[in-house]
């Protein structure tokens, strides 16, 4: 009875092992179709990205209508894009716009230098001076940043410590997109 047992596991153990390597032959067709709908998914990816930026170019005002606010101690420059006239009437930012504005530069004023501080820290090639720093905020008609640059670039690290500081600011939304610009200090503790 074992014997018998046992000649049929070998029968059944040398089926299995002769069965072979298993051949995948691709269809021609779904590859084809395959390449296809990757295709047809890069057009609409790249043509989402550039409907994207449309929207974003909208929302940033980058029409004539937009309004850049200069803020240089007290005064308070306005002007069109390109130098064209500032818009007027209920096209203009209000007060409150410019206000919030500042307020929230002085808010953030404390981050900024711990930006600074922590540049000079990780950066042995920067020069432990005081820097004006001019901010240029991009806020949408929404009242939202949409772009943040600084000059001079100081670091990486240091711009993207900033533009994480920046992107918290809100002002109240506007009729067009709105450009504030301001020099700050920053001095080495």
């Amino acid at each position: 009875m074992i014997r018998r047992w046992f000649v049929i596991m070998s029968a059944c153990i040398a089926l299995i092992s002769c069965k072979g390597e298993t051949k995948v032959q691709e269809d021609p067709q779904l590859v084809r179709q395959l390449d296809d709908c990757h295709k047809s998914r890069m057009e609409k990816d790249k043509y989402i990205t550039q409907l994207k930026e449309r929207l974003a170019d909208y929302e940033l005002g980058q029409a004539n209508s937009e309004m850049i606010v200069t803020i240089e101690g007290n005064a308070i420059t306005l002007k069109g894009k390109g130098g064209a006239p500032a818009p007027s009437g209920s096209r203009a930012p209000k007060q409150e716009h410019i206000r919030s504005f500042i307020k929230q530069v002085q808010n953030a004023r404390g981050l900024m230098q711990r930006c600074y501080q922590n540049a000079l820290k990780k950066d042995d090639n920067l020069q432990v001076r005081p820097v004006t720093m001019n901010i240029e905020i991009r806020f949408t008609a929404t009242g939202k940043v949409g772009k943040a640059a600084f000059k001079p670039r100081i670091s990486n690290s240091f711009s993207q410590c900033m533009s994480a500081v920046a992107t918290r600011w809100k002002v109240p939304g506007a009729p067009t997109g709105v450009v504030f610009r301001q020099p700050i200090t920053l001095s080495p503790e």
